[in-house]
């Protein structure tokens, strides 16, 4: 429940359905809450915009709520229009015409005339921001006017962004309707019906082929010291790959990164004990886990890189002093997602406790995604009587929706949904919650036939 203006900036930043609840009783809005409805427009607040599912549909329905519609429409509108693309507004940009795309949807001529402009004054500066908005607002016609602007793949829409706009627009009118009426539409025109070729060849250079399949290569240690060799620390190693080296191997990595004084090359060697046991005395890596002085996300320098890795491989190990080790690390209130992981790990009755006082006390929001993600990994594995709590407290506290929409589904799997959360879970920012919430309506509808 919304009780404070903190509490609506918080739940405005995750998305939640709350802030619709909290509208349809407090109208009209005191000015702080209009105001941080509007920076929540101006702004994608999303905490990881490029995998969340865009605020734009959410944000226009609470405008559409807050009996101020006006008001926000002219902001909106003002502001687009004054603001110049970088990459570093990139999300606030898409989120912006994606809220203009929904007011020119009602006929707002003054809204779809801005969304052309803005989108054309964008790709002038080599920002193609909003395309699928012109796609989804005007259809074919939307996607014409992409290609008769900017199907120079050299400085506009590859062929391959061209075929998924498309598809947008199959997925809303049927494949054999859309493709009719493209084709109609480009008849006679010699850089549509070009374009139409380069189209159709594309699609069919993507049907699969036995031939093109590729097989999955097992990593070696040596394809992996080449690239360590080139990267350093940047070099990427899976979080499964551990599990792919034989035991021998895996000694041999282990004895390696022992005697190994480069940073740089402790840390990748370190990720492939992500999920398997280190095999040799540990002492040394728990030297590296302390070394930091703080259990803090790897953001910093390659000295906390080398920690947190090292917490990370002392989670897949099952020993005494690793156990004693996450308990004292939750006991202080450092960051404790590498703390769950080693439970996990190193389980007794009783952890779910120690786990849920983590949840209900750290907030630093780069930490607290990553402590939800591993005690998901926990209590999947170790479900108990607070198994429910443990779920609503990651519901209200997460700042991710996609893993919110995770916790809903928890928590109907263990059929201890409550009813608060189903109310406000309607109005989420992710459709597939709103789904889900609906569909346990209805079940629950039926059965009461």
């Amino acid at each position: 429940m919304i009780e404070n203006l903190a509490e609506f900036e918080k739940q405005l930043a995750q998305g939640r359905g709350g802030v619709a609840l909290f509208l349809q009783k407090n109208l009209p809005l005191l000015d702080d809450y209009r105001d941080a409805l509007l920076h929540a427009c101006l702004n994608d607040l999303c905490y990881e915009p490029f995998t969340e599912e865009g605020r734009a549909a959410y944000l226009h329905e609470l405008i559409s709520m807050s009996g101020q519609s006006d008001f926000y429409r002219e902001q909106i509108l003002a502001f687009l229009s004054a603001t110049e693309p970088s990459e570093k507004n990139k999300y606030d940009l898409m989120q912006l015409m994606g809220i203009t795309r929904r007011l020119a949807q009602g006929r707002d001529e003054e809204a779809r005339t801005a969304l052309y402009a803005t989108f054309q004054k964008n790709a002038a500066q080599d920002h193609l921001i909003g395309g699928d908005d012109l796609v989804f607002l005007d259809g074919v016609d939307g996607l014409l006017f992409l290609v008769d602007h900017y199907s120079d793949e050299e400085d506009g829409f590859e062929i391959s962004s061209f075929y998924w706009k498309l598809s947008l627009i199959e997925e809303q009118k049927g494949e054999e309707i859309t493709r009719k009426e493209l084709a109609a539409k480009c008849e006679g025109n010699s850089l549509r019906e070009a374009w139409l070729r380069r189209l159709d060849a594309y699609r069919e250079g993507r049907k699969p082929s036995r031939k093109n399949k590729s097989k999955y290569v097992r990593p070696t240690y040596e394809a992996l010291k080449q690239k360590i060799a080139e990267k350093g620390q940047r070099c990427h190693v899976g979080r499964l790959w551990g599990t792919h080296f034989t035991k021998k191997g895996l000694r041999q990595i282990a004895t390696d990164l022992l005697s190994e004084n480069d940073l740089e090359r402790q840390v990748p060697l370190l990720r492939v004990f992500d999920e398997v046991p280190f095999p040799l005395d540990p002492t040394r890596i728990f030297e590296w886990a302390k070394e930091s002085g703080e259990v803090t996300l790897p953001a910093t320098s390659i000295a906390t890189a080398l920690s947190w890795a090292s917490l990370q491989a002392l989670g897949s190990l099952k020993s005494p002093a690793v156990r004693a080790f996450a308990l004292e690390i939750i006991e202080q209130q450092r960051g404790a997602s590498p703390a769950v992981k080693m439970l996990n790990t190193n389980y007794e009755p009783g952890d779910e406790e120690k786990i849920l006082f983590a949840l209900e006390r750290f907030r630093d929001l780069d930490y607290y995604h990553s402590l939800c993600l591993e005690t998901k990994v926990f209590e999947e594995a170790h479900p108990s009587s607070l198994s429910a709590r443990i779920m609503e407290v990651m519901y209200e506290n997460d700042p991710c929706s996609l893993c919110r929409e995770r916790h809903v589904e928890r928590l109907i799997e263990l059929n201890a949904l409550p009813e608060w959360i189903r109310e406000e879970a309607e109005f989420d920012a992710v459709e597939d919650t709103r789904k889900i919430v609906r569909e346990v309506e209805q079940q629950s509808k039926m059965l009461a036939i």
